[in-house]
């Protein structure tokens, strides 16, 4: 794990209305189901970010490795990381490499934006979306480098292992 990234235990959206941070991402399909896990809570609690979802084509394989995002909320950014084209509950949706790529995109996009801090669920894109979750916390890592400028805090849930 490099210096940039850090795993800490708390609830990642209320750090996030607290302003502990500049943006956070969690990891979509592409058919504008924000249905399941932290999706669901964010679309609900941010209607605007379910927006930025629907705006994009529906069902679009495209979309996959895209970013859309929503700047308005007081709160910060949301990054939506389209790193999966569907859902299951039995096999891996995720494409690495599309979740990568989206990866990519939002630390460019913050580091456009003047954005340093970022918050991201723990075990992101590897629980519905079933990716290996050591092979995500290492793209997290070759990603948000320390030269990067972008600090990454993994939230994790008081007793989730």
């Amino acid at each position: 794990m490099n210096e940039n990234v850090k795993i800490i235990e708390g609830d990642l959206l209320n750090a996030f209305d607290l302003c502990a941070f500049d943006a956070i991402a969690h990891c979509c399909n592409c058919f504008h189901t924000m249905g399941g896990g932290i999706a669901r809570i964010i679309a609900k609690k941010y209607p605007a970010a379910e927006e930025a979802d629907n705006k994009t084509k529906y069902g679009d394989r495209d979309k996959l490795g895209t970013v859309s995002s929503t700047t308005e909320l007081t709160q910060g950014t949301i990054y939506n990381i389209y790193g999966q084209f569907g859902t299951s509950t039995n096999e891996r949706a995720l494409s690495y490499d599309a979740f990568i790529k989206g990866l990519e995109t939002v630390r460019d996009l913050m580091k456009a934006r003047g954005e340093i801090k970022l918050g991201v669920p723990y075990k992101i894109a590897s629980a519905l979306a079933g990716g290996d979750w050591n092979v995500v916390l290492a793209m997290i890592n070759s990603v948000f480098t320390e030269d990067s400028g972008i600090h990454v805090f993994i939230y994790r849930l008081p007793g989730v292992a």
